[in-house]
């Protein structure tokens, strides 16, 4: 079972970056990831010039659960957060948006991909 939704929190003034998504997925037998799970933070929008910069998007996250077998991680996941907006005029730049969760529970947990947060 797999279930999608949206969870980071968008960025502040000027043109905030929107938030990342959130996936779970719950299997009683083995999960293997060979590609890419993405739930990042999306970078403000430095296009206005309102306000100065805005704040990048929050990531999202992510939980894998195999209840009894492994998961195997040989692809990537990226929860990181947006990057905030420059600095426009007099106002100070936006900061950059946290990084999301990652929860992988397992009997086994075998990784060699790579996990951004």
């Amino acid at each position: 079972m797999t279930k999608v939704g949206v969870v980071g929190g968008g960025g502040g003034a000027g043109n905030g970056g929107a938030g990342g998504g959130t996936l779970t997925i719950l299997a009683e037998g083995g999960v293997s990831i060979s590609g890419s799970i993405v739930a990042v933070g999306q970078p403000a929008d430095d296009t206005t010039g309102c306000a100065g910069g805005g704040g990048g998007g929050g990531a999202g996250g992510i939980v894998i659960v195999a209840s009894k077998s492994k998961v195997t991680i040989g692809g990537s996941i990226d929860v990181s957060g947006g990057d905030g907006g420059p600095a426009l005029g007099y106002f100070v730049p936006g900061g950059g948006g946290g990084g999301g969760i990652v929860h992988v529970f397992a009997p086994t947990i075998d990784a060699t991909g790579t996990v951004n947060t």
